[in-house]
C-alpha cells in the first residue's frame, strides 16, 4: 500500500445523494432524511444524470489532489439541493458521517439549467443565490461578494481523528464553483474555481489533514494514533504525514497553474522555499467580485502549529485547541514586491 492509499469503497446511490458504503443503520437514516416531496421526486432522474458527472469531475478534472483522494476513498457526500431545507438535510447526513470518520467533504450541487446557460454577466447573481440558499440551510449569515469576497464558514464540534478528543473546528468553509469560472472572456476567470456544474464545496483543512494523519497511522502502525503508546513513534508519524501533506499541496497548486491561460490571469504559484503560495483570490472566500492577488500559507508553515497541539496533548495532556490554527490569505498590493515573485 502506498503512502496515499486507503480503503477504497464503491459509491452508493441513495435518494438523489451519493455517498460511500456505510453501516446499515446509517444508510437507513439517509433514506429517512432524504425523502423529498413529490415535486422534487419528478426531477429525480435529471438529478441522477447530473450527479453522475460528479465522479468524472473529481477523477479527471479537479486540480486539488487532496480532494480527489478523499473522493476516491468514498469520503465525500454530494447531492442536488434546491432550497435551504435540502441543504440542511444534506449537512445533517454529512455531519453524522464526519463524527464517524466516514466523511470529510460535502458537495452541494445546484441543478439549475440557467446556471449553465446564462452569460458570464450572471456570475454575481448566481453566486448570490447560491450563497443565500446554503447560508439559510446552515443557519449562518450569507457571504458578501463585495471586493475580494467573504467566507461562508461554520464552527463545528467533532471528534479529532488524531486524539479522539472532542474539539471545535473554525475552518469549515464553503467555496463556490461555477462553469463561468473557466471562461477566459469572463472577468471572474479563475480555473481553480471552475466546475462543469454549479456547486459549493464544504471542507476543513485542519480536519482533512487530521484524517490524513489517521490514515497514515492505520496504514503504517495498524492502529489509531491515540492507541500508540510511544511519543517518539507518534512524533515521527506526525512529521512524516506533514511532509506528505506538503507534497500533495505542491502538486495541487501545480495542477491549477498548468490549466491557467497566462494571457488572462497570472497563475497560482509557490514561493521558492515552498512556504507560501500566491493565488488570484482568497482561498476561503465563498466568491468575490474582484480577483486580487493573495498570499497563503503552505502546509510547511501551518502544519507545525497543528502538530504541536497534538504533541502537547499526548505528552502533557493538554486538551487540543484547534481554533485559530489556520490563517486566511493576505491580500497583496500590486506595488508589493511579492506580487512579482
Amino acid at each position: 500500500m502506498s503512502d496515499f492509499d486507503g480503503q477504497l469503497e464503491p459509491q452508493d446511490h441513495i435518494a438523489g445523494t451519493k455517498t460511500s458504503k456505510c453501516p446499515m443503520s446509517f444508510r437507513a437514516e439517509i433514506h429517512k432524511n432524504l425523502s423529498l416531496n413529490s415535486k422534487i421526486q419528478t426531477t429525480f432522474q435529471d438529478d441522477a444524470s447530473l450527479l453522475n458527472e460528479v465522479p468524472e469531475w473529481f477523477k479527471n478534472s479537479l486540480g486539488c489532489v487532496q480532494g480527489r483522494r478523499e473522493f476516491a476513498l468514498g469520503r465525500y457526500l454530494y447531492g442536488c439541493v434546491r432550497n435551504p431545507e435540502h441543504v440542511r438535510k444534506q449537512y445533517q447526513l454529512f455531519y453524522k458521517g464526519l463524527l464517524a470518520f466516514q466523511k470529510v467533504g460535502c458537495l452541494f450541487v445546484f441543478n439549475d439549467p440557467s446556471y449553465k446557460k446564462e452569460s458570464p454577466k450572471s456570475f454575481e447573481r448566481i453566486l448570490t443565490e447560491m450563497g443565500k440558499t446554503i447560508a439559510a440551510g446552515l443557519g449562518v449569515e450569507p457571504p458578501k461578494l463585495e471586493g475580494t469576497g467573504q467566507s461562508l464558514s461554520l464552527t463545528v464540534e467533532a471528534r479529532c481523528p488524531v486524539t479522539n478528543a472532542k474539539v471545535i473546528y473554525d475552518d469549515f468553509d464553503v467555496v463556490a464553483f461555477l462553469p463561468h469560472a473557466g471562461d477566459t472572456e469572463n472577468a471572474f476567470y479563475d480555473p481553480s474555481t471552475e466546475s462543469p456544474f454549479a456547486c459549493a464545496n464544504l471542507t476543513s483543512d485542519i480536519f482533512g489533514f487530521s484524517m490524513f494523519i489517521r490514515d497514515q497511522s492505520l496504514s503504517k502502525e495498524g492502529r489509531e494514533v491515540w492507541e500508540i503508546n510511544d511519543i517518539n513513534r507518534i512524533s515521527t508519524l506526525l512529521d512524516r504525514s506533514a511532509h506528505l501533506w506538503q507534497k500533495l499541496s505542491v502538486k495541487s497548486i501545480s495542477n491549477f497553474a498548468a490549466r491557467t491561460d497566462t494571457r488572462v490571469r497570472c497563475p497560482m504559484r509557490i514561493s521558492k522555499d515552498e512556504s507560501v503560495f500566491y493565488a488570484p483570490h482568497e482561498e476561503a472566500a465563498f466568491g468575490e467580485r474582484s480577483k486580487e492577488l493573495h498570499e497563503h500559507q503552505m502546509p510547511k508553515l501551518y502544519t507545525p502549529r497543528i502538530l504541536q497541539t497534538f504533541i502537547n496533548y499526548f505528552k502533557y495532556g493538554v486538551h487540543p485547541e484547534m481554533r485559530s490554527l489556520f490563517c486566511r490569505g493576505e491580500r497583496i498590493e500590486k506595488r508589493d514586491s511579492r506580487a512579482f515573485i
